[in-house]
């Protein structure tokens, strides 16, 4: 799971096992006693992104922020907000290499936006 923002969610990541690969993801950290868990070779509850990290070595330039989401559903859009972000963190993305990899599915000037203490929009797909 790459570039992801994981909002409001008690169970932040499920994996199915160690073979996949996770980092550049956004978690909320309003969100008290949420954990990450590793299916295979056996159940792997963990209760904090450090203890992810160490035991597993996923999502070691991911980010906790607090956050605040609101869904317009008839504009398709999602206004987030968040203040705790590095200025840029590099990761491993799907898509081509030129472009920029932030955190979550940000841009640069995105994540400027989102340091400044702005809202960002991202538009929903439109189906």
């Amino acid at each position: 799971m790459l570039n992801n923002i994981f909002f409001a969610c008690p169970k932040l990541e499920y994996l199915a096992n160690p073979d996949n690969r996770s980092n550049g993801n956004l978690f909320d950290a309003g969100v008290k006693g949420a954990i990450f868990d590793l299916e295979k070779p056996a159940p792997a509850v963990k209760q904090s992104l450090q203890e992810w990290r160490q035991s597993f070595g996923f999502d070691m330039q991911s980010v906790e922020s607090t956050m605040k989401a609101t869904l317009d559903p008839k504009a398709k859009l999602l206004r987030f907000a968040c203040r705790h972000l590095p200025e840029h963190i590099a990761v491993a993305q799907l898509g081509p290499e030129d472009q920029y990899a932030g955190i979550g599915p940000f841009n640069a000037e995105a994540v400027k936006a989102l340091r400044a203490g702005q809202t960002v929009e991202i538009p929903l797909p439109r189906h």
